[in-house]
């Protein structure tokens, strides 16, 4: 199924104890099969290096496969101090499709990751 580019962007919230601990954010790519984007993934601070970050990014991927997608694509920044988010990526599975030089900023490329869903 073809998304039509007026489809609503997709927010999730983790909740511990009724708190908010973490959020995530995705949209269809426009004018693809069954691929989307997950523009970030935010974990409070208090909640870091406890597993909130892959319980939110299995969530989505497990989502996405109900949902009868096929593609989940990541971009993030390529500085030295992000090379921990993108460790997190590879480790979840993701494979690092490319880079786009001085995409955000002079010095701040953009590297893309994507995993295919079952």
């Amino acid at each position: 199924m073809i998304r039509e580019p007026s489809e609503q962007d997709v927010w999730f919230v983790d909740l511990t104890d009724d708190r908010p601990t973490g959020v995530a954010y995705l949209a269809p790519e426009k004018f693809t099969e069954g691929t989307w984007n997950l523009y970030f993934i935010a974990v409070h601070p208090d909640n870091q290096r406890r597993g909130r970050g892959k319980a939110i990014l299995e969530f989505i991927c497990d989502w996405l496969i109900r949902e009868e997608q096929r593609m989940l694509i990541i971009e993030t920044a390529g500085i030295p101090d992000f090379q921990y988010v993108r460790d997190f990526y590879a480790a979840n599975g993701f494979e690092n499709e490319g880079r786009i030089r001085d995409f955000y900023a002079e010095g701040v490329d953009k590297v893309i990751f994507r995993k295919l869903l079952p």
